[in-house]
């Protein structure tokens, strides 16, 4: 038996944040003054209303209207598609489940029904008519490169999971070494001399869901351009829960145009950027959450928000960063820097905001940065 779990389809109209923000987007409410943000046509003198007028009228909407959400609201509903979807996969049954053993590994690990690699029990998981598929890694080294394609015509939307046997379900904390030390019992490497290799690749369109829980990601590959442990390309979701990633030659999670979640993970001693989200060409669509996750000595910032993505970075700790622990260049309206500490930054400042309009865009509150 299967358990049906669906995922919001990134298109390029709107983001779970951007949704739950919509009502607001055209106006905002400062000092008792509205506020009108571009966006809107020319107004004739005979349309203008006075700003005592327009103060009323909200008056009047908001007495009948439902409060709006708050900002832990609007954080949760960001991240319900991929966390409805990921739990739907953790309660899959046998029958969903794609059991992968490293190469050399014990008769204890391994059995007739294993699969030799990741990538092989991928292929079978996505040749099925499952509508959700876990793979699970025993303990063990893996060395090899995975690239997640679309599912098949016969489910393309596919909700695939990748995880390790031991631990499963379980989400660190903050520095809690313990807790990541499940996904350092299952590692994911792939060092090699060919240039703009992940180690583990979601494809364009691949709007099911694809899941990392518990596992380790090693990643080494000479490129100066999309050099990347951990890469979700345009009209992708992507989600991480408790996984420690480190990459000798470049960023550690990136999305470019795609919903990316990182969630209680360990990301450190990256060449470039800890977490870094990209709008797509346009700028209208990309960007996720970074939340309650340690990015301890990026070579550049912790995390980077840039052209036209729009991100949520909670509760997070960012340590000894290489420029600034958080940094917004040009980022969509609805990003977020709450909650965080940063400390050692290079660029003293901490966080950091670039281009036009970022600063306006961008709510940053209850943060604590020291040097």
């Amino acid at each position: 038996m299967t358990t049906t779990a669906s995922i919001s389809t990134p298109t390029t109209t709107t983001t779970p944040i951007a949704r739950a923000r919509a009502s607001s987007k055209a106006r905002a409410v400062r000092g008792g003054r509205v506020v009108r943000r571009c966006g809107g046509h020319p107004s004739s003198s005979r349309d203008v209303e006075t700003e005592t007028e327009i103060a009323v009228a909200v008056e009047a909407r908001a007495a009948a209207a439902v409060p709006p959400p708050s900002r832990r609201e609007i954080l949760s509903a960001a991240a319900a598609g991929l966390l409805a979807t990921s739990s739907a996969i953790a309660a899959e049954d046998e029958e969903g489940v794609f059991v992968v053993a490293p190469p050399g590994a014990s008769s204890s690990s391994s059995s007739s029904s294993s699969y030799p690699t990741i990538a092989a029990a991928v292929d079978a998981a996505r040749a099925s008519s499952l509508s959700t598929a876990t793979i699970r890694l025993a303990p063990g080294t893996y060395p090899e490169r995975v690239v997640i394609l679309p599912a098949s015509s016969k489910n393309p939307t596919q909700a695939l999971a990748i995880e390790s046997a031991e631990g499963v379900g379980s989400t660190p904390g903050i520095g809690d070494e313990q807790a990541i030390a499940a996904a350092q019992r299952c590692v994911v490497e792939h060092v090699t001399d060919d240039p703009y290799e992940a180690t583990f690749e979601v494809a364009e369109d691949v709007v099911g869901g694809v899941f990392l829980r518990n596992i380790t990601v090693r990643h080494s590959s000479p490129s100066v351009a999309n050099n990347y442990a951990v890469f979700a390309r345009p009209r992708s979701a992507l989600r991480l829960d408790g996984c420690d990633v480190s990459s000798a030659t470049g960023s550690g999670v990136v999305g470019e145009g795609a919903d990316v979640t990182v969630a209680g993970c360990y990301i450190h001693d990256v060449k470039t950027h800890g977490v870094a989200l990209y709008g797509d060409l346009l700028g209208e669509f990309g960007g996720g959450r970074v939340l309650g996750t340690l990015i301890a000595r990026p070579g550049r910032d912790g995390v980077l928000i840039r052209d036209g993505a729009a991100g949520v970075v909670d509760q997070c700790e960012i340590a000894d960063a290489g420029a600034f622990g958080v940094e917004l260049v040009d980022p969509r309206e609805g990003s977020e820097v709450t909650g965080c500490v940063i400390r050692g930054s290079k660029n003293k400042a901490g966080i950091g905001f670039g281009g036009v309009g970022a600063e306006d865009n961008v709510l940053v509150k209850g943060n604590k940065v020291t040097r």
